[in-house]
């Protein structure tokens, strides 16, 4: 095998798990739209709602009750 034909097939394999990666986030992350407080958030970028950490820890949250609802379905 020579270099670039190594290169090439990882270059595929790449862009193969990038695809399943896509539809895996979009089977467990659909989207959904937003809330008309998460528009108003949206719109008025002045205002910070929440630190960073609070975020995270309601992102958390939020995935560990989606995996909790898909399993029970």
């Amino acid at each position: 095998m020579t270099e670039s034909y190594e290169i090439q097939q990882l270059r595929e394999e790449i862009q193969e798990l990038r695809l399943l990666y896509r539809r895996l986030a979009e089977t467990l992350l659909p989207e959904e739209e937003p809330t008309p407080e998460e528009t108003a958030a949206l719109d008025d970028e002045s205002k910070e709602y929440f630190s960073e950490s609070e975020f995270l820890r309601m992102l958390r949250s939020d995935v560990r009750r989606r995996s909790t609802r898909s399993a029970s379905v």
